[in-house]
């Protein structure tokens, strides 16, 4: 029988495990996992719900990646507005717009399938999801919204880094199980109800209201202080 981790990443799988902020090994683990012989069956959910939604499909035909304003143009927005609350989240946990020592040319190939420019999104809108969930960056954090991804894609990848985020929680924050678990069933509820993540147009809607955008998103709407 073939070994059924062979295209796993271990070595990144467990670097991850133990930080959660370690986003190329997140990134090893998916380009290991592409190479899987049965990558069609593991991804045809996550297809499905790529062809399902017509947005994001007009997003890939286009190959919609519009640039992202500046960190300095983000700052000077009003706070209460998407691009504001997102310019003071990069600001606040010291994360740079350009994806410093990470390969980010996968973003703007023009030959990438749906499932490509799903990861490109995605990756690209991460800190986007961290402003309109009203989350940090605390392992927590990250596993809550692995499972709003998890619920709207049904992707081996979010799954496999949801069991890296087991482990952590396991051995390195065991007080927090109870929060673990009842969180992650609270994100992955929302994620099931709310408009994909995907195909909204953010670069569009910098200047709206947040609460408006998470009104459109159908996403739980917080108050200024959360």
């Amino acid at each position: 029988m073939n070994n059924p981790f062979e295209y796993l990443n271990l070595e990144s799988f467990l670097t991850f495990a133990s930080n959660a902020e370690a986003t190329q090994d997140a990134f090893n683990i998916q380009q290991l996992l592409v190479q899987h012989p049965n990558r069609a069956q593991m991804v045809q959910w996550s297809r499905q719900a790529c062809l399902n939604d017509p947005d994001f499909m007009e997003m890939y035909h286009n190959k919609y990646l519009p640039p992202f304003p500046s960190h300095e143009e983000l700052l000077a927005m009003p706070g209460n507005t998407l691009g504001g609350a997102y310019g003071r989240h990069l600001k606040k946990y010291n994360i740079s717009l350009l994806f410093d020592g990470l390969d980010t040319t996968m973003f703007y190939k023009q030959d990438v399938n749906e499932l490509n420019f799903m990861a490109a999104r995605n990756t690209r809108n991460h800190d986007i999801y961290h402003v309109l969930m009203g989350v940090g960056t605390a392992p927590l954090d990250e596993y809550a919204l692995f499972c709003v991804q998890l619920a709207q894609f049904g992707s081996p990848y979010q799954m496999v880094l949801l069991a890296a985020g087991i482990l952590h929680t396991v051995f390195r924050e065991p007080e927090k199980i109870p929060e673990f678990l009842d969180t992650n069933h609270r994100f992955y509820q929302i994620g099931k109800t709310a408009r994909p993540l995907i195909s909204f147009p953010y670069e569009e809607h910098w200047m709206t209201d947040l609460n408006e955008v998470r009104s459109m998103m159908k996403l739980p709407i917080l108050s200024r202080e959360d």
